[in-house]
């Protein structure tokens, strides 16, 4: 059985940058699907989402 190196960080996670990217990239009905995700999110875990994210989202 091969041994696999450890991932870095940075390669599983991706930036900030990165991720924004992909949430414009997407259709409208899943840019709506994930704002409700967050919604949910934050309804469930609140003050976990930044500023930034819930106006992003649409939460502010």
């Amino acid at each position: 059985m091969e041994m696999t190196k450890e991932k870095s960080v940075n390669d599983v996670y991706m930036t900030e940058k990165e991720l924004n990217s992909k949430f414009d990239d997407l259709p409208e009905n899943n840019q709506n699907l994930l704002r409700q995700i967050a919604k949910n999110y934050d309804k469930k875990y609140p003050g976990n989402l930044s500023d930034k994210q819930k106006k992003e989202t649409g939460l502010n």
